[in-house]
């Protein structure tokens, strides 16, 4: 994907009175892809090699519709759509030196009884790899397609659809349907949440099917199934509406943005604002170079421009090399840009802008972008994190205090991947809070050393030795992604109770279990559980609920269950399961959790200056009532019918729970 040439409409910024928005086409186009522009040139004119191809192989390809072309381009007959060479190789097959098709890694023969399908599933992506990706991000955005969706985004920071992008651009245009209709039309035809997640992830594994496992006739079954989602004919009753409202061209806004900023620090002569005017404009640099998902991109079509050359041939750098932006620079930014405009941006760019970040849809999510506004970053608190230990990451590096190690784990395997997502994601949310990691577990097959793993009992007891050195350390919110089947009186859930009657707060996941009752120790009495919904606000099937029973109070307990997002989720993590820079998906509890632990770190900064005083009991049990006051509860008809009548779901709001903590006037 390269970098647009924006059209003149695309030149108002985000700080415009009146919105401007591209016009869109009487009908979905498929535009075949100009020259890019940008930092990419036209490749010199070179005849490619001529390809040798087994004539058994030449007709079974014409008996698919197909003709050979002398550099192993396939041209489809009756469409004209090729699929080059290049496309071909990226799925690991090729031709080899007798003519035959073989798997390039194993040189291994290519079954041709899936050739057919294989042909077939190609040619999608064929089609796909003709769009411009800058027109078409400028449709998605005109659209009012989300910039990013359940953790996959569809445009990139410059304004260019992603791989995602381009597949529901073109999907649009496949699904059954009214295809004289608009983009815009077809997809308030009744795209739903559901449907929109399942048809992105049916687009992740087309793509693995055919680029990772050799099967692009199965990744073709992806597609044809993802395609039929897009269509409004697809819709059930009950589903999750999408609130589609169209948005300025990203790539232009942020240049124009950054722009701004130089000019402003460029006149003013303050050097707090100075320094804050130029770190906001490197950090909008980075962005307008950052690109998404390129784990997923396909080869540019034959003729399309390519990188530069540099020296020895190689290229240079391209803008999908740039290094993410820190997420410390997007409060400063949104608090600039409002100064520079003279009020806050409208909902709409505020959404597009700050989901424009690798972590700013778990900050949009839990509507942090409005306690930043107040000031309230985290500043002055301590959380802990208690789990496989927190990675170095270009993100956390400046934000993580100390790493501190309670297993067996030697130095260079105290980090975990669990720990530093559930990091990132409260870094998310509250930028400036300090974050302490304390690694009581390790992450089973992926320590890589069972002479080093522990027993149960060693596990709680590393849990409760870390428990007592962050309470120690001074951590005003302890965040424990963890847990197991055990009941409220047992000794780690009798330690967390100790420890909460100190004022300190304790965020612990609900389990994955679903119906059983509360893992342990997230079923301590004074716990914040925190169970998980998706991105359509729904409970997850996996969240633990129920009831437990107490041994020791001999009767059953029934805990109110806090729900944040904790589907497919987009953090930090390090080093596998990654996009890009080191960003990963997971899901779970573990991943609900530490978006309360953020939004908790955030009130705590607001109930301090409100009343500095106050003692850190008061002040946890004000955050923890005010969170339950303003909290949403879940309709009963959306919960599992195994949920006990008397347990509470209720979907936390940190910005009404500030509002409820704020003192009268």
């Amino acid at each position: 994907m390269k970098t647009p040439t924006p059209a003149a409409w695309a030149l108002a910024a985000l700080f415009c009175l009146s919105p401007v928005y591209a016009e869109e086409p009487s009908a979905i186009v498929l535009p075949p892809a100009p020259g890019l522009g940008g930092v990419f040139v036209s490749s010199p004119t070179r005849t490619p090699p001529e390809v040798k191809v087994d004539p058994a192989l030449t007709k079974q390809f014409q008996e698919q519709g197909f003709l050979v072309e002398k550099d192993g381009t396939l041209v489809h007959k009756k469409s004209g759509l090729k699929i080059n060479r290049e496309l071909l190789k990226k799925t690991g097959v090729d031709f080899g030196p007798d003519g035959k098709l073989l798997y390039t890694v194993t040189k291994d023969p290519f079954d041709t009884q899936f050739l057919p399908g294989f042909l077939d599933g190609l040619l999608k992506f064929a089609d796909v790899q003709k769009l411009d990706p800058a027109a078409v991000g400028k449709q998605l955005q005109a659209s009012g397609v989300p910039q990013v969706y359940n953790g996959v985004h569809l445009v990139n920071p410059d304004g260019t659809a992603t791989y995602f992008g381009l597949m529901l651009f073109y999907g649009l245009s496949q699904a059954p349907g009214d295809h004289k209709l608009t983009t815009s039309e077809r997809l308030r035809q009744g795209l739903s949440g559901e449907r929109l997640s399942a048809a992105l992830g049916l687009f992740d594994s087309a793509y693995s099917q055919a680029f990772s496992q050799h099967a692009a006739d199965v990744g073709n079954k992806d597609l044809a199934r993802a395609f039929k989602m897009l269509s409004a004919d697809s819709a059930r009753p009950g589903e999750t509406a999408i609130d589609f409202q169209p948005y300025q061209d990203l790539g232009a806004t942020v240049v124009d943005a950054r722009r701004r900023i130089e000019v402003e620090s460029g006149k003013t002569a303050d050097a707090k604002a100075k320094a804050e005017y130029d770190a906001s404009a490197k950090a909008l640099d980075a962005l307008s170079r950052y690109k998404y998902h390129t784990d997923r991109d396909l080869p540019p079509p034959p003729g399309a421009a390519r990188p530069l050359a540099g020296p020895l041939g190689l290229p240079f750098f391209s803008r999908r090399d740039a290094a993410a932006p820190p997420h410390t620079a997007l409060p400063v930014i949104l608090k600039v840009m409002d100064k520079i405009n003279g009020k806050p941006l409208t909902r709409v760019q505020q959404e597009a802008f700050v989901k424009s970040f690798p972590l700013g849809e778990i900050a949009w999510n839990m509507g942090a972008q409005d306690l930043w506004r107040e000031g309230l970053q985290g500043e002055d608190v301590k959380v802990a994190v208690i789990d496989t230990g927190v990675a170095k990451h270009p993100q956390l590096d400046k934000s993580v205090d100390s790493r501190q190690n309670m297993t067996f784990q030697r130095p260079d395997s105290i980090y975990g991947s669990h720990a530093t997502h559930v990091a990132g994601t409260i870094h998310a949310i509250a930028p400036q809070a300090r974050i302490n990691s304390y690694k009581a577990l390790d992450e089973g097959l992926f320590s890589g050393n069972e002479r080093l793993s522990m027993s149960g009992e060693q596990i709680d007891e590393a849990i409760i030795q870390a428990i007592d050195k962050a309470v120690a350390d001074g951590n005003q919110v302890i965040n424990m992604s963890l847990g197991g089947r055990g009941n409220p009186s047992d000794r780690l859930s009798r330690k967390i109770d100790e420890k909460s009657r100190e004022g300190v707060v304790f965020v612990i996941s609900a389990g994955n279990s679903g119906e059983g009752g509360i893992n342990t120790p997230s079923n301590a009495p004074s716990a914040l559980t925190v169970g998980a919904i998706n991105a359509q606000r729904r409970v997850k099937s996996f969240s633990s609920f129920g009831e437990n029973f107490d041994p020791a109070r001999l009767s059953w307990t029934i805990k109110s269950v806090f729900l944040a997002p904790g589907d497919e989720i987009v953090s930090t993590t390090k080093g596998f399961l990654t996009e890009g820079e080191n960003y990963g998906k997971m899901s779970g509890t573990s991943m609900a959790a530490p978006h309360v632990s953020g939004s908790v770190a955030l009130l705590l900064q607001g109930v301090r200056r409100f009343d500095p005083a106050l003692d850190p009991v008061t002040m946890s049990q004000r955050i923890q009532g005010a969170l339950f006051r303003t909290a949403k509860p879940v309709p009963r008809n959306q919960l599992p019918p195994e949920v006990p009548a008397d347990q509470d779901f209720i979907i936390v709001d940190p910005a009404a729970a500030y509002r409820n903590l704020r003192p009268s006037t």
